[in-house]
């Protein structure tokens, strides 16, 4: 069976965001708005991007994922108050490697 891998948000420059929705037939206003919680507002969900319209997330919920950077690696700190985090890379096989 053939998957079709959807497309990480995060992958995209600000103009190919601005492009890819207005080859789906989008404003570039809800470019700028998807761009705004991605790198913002750090949402997490389509349900926590109310104020694009409910079409522009079910397409996004379709074609698209958010997916950030794996966590690699996390260090506590020994008063418990500062975490620090080695994050992933994807490299040109499709694995993630530090």
């Amino acid at each position: 069976m053939f998957l079709e891998r959807r497309l990480n948000l995060y992958d995209l420059a600000r103009a190919e965001l601005t492009a890819r929705l207005a080859a789906w037939g989008f404003s570039p206003v809800h470019a700028a708005r998807l761009w705004n919680y991605l790198y913002w507002e750090c949402a997490g969900s389509w349900d926590a991007m109310p104020e694009l319209p409910a079409k522009v997330r079910t397409r996004l919920a379709v074609e698209c994922v958010l997916a950030g950077l794996p966590v690699a690696h996390e260090l506590h700190s020994s008063d418990g108050f500062t975490r620090k985090f080695l994050l992933g890379w994807p490299t040109a096989a499709g694995s993630r490697r530090c």
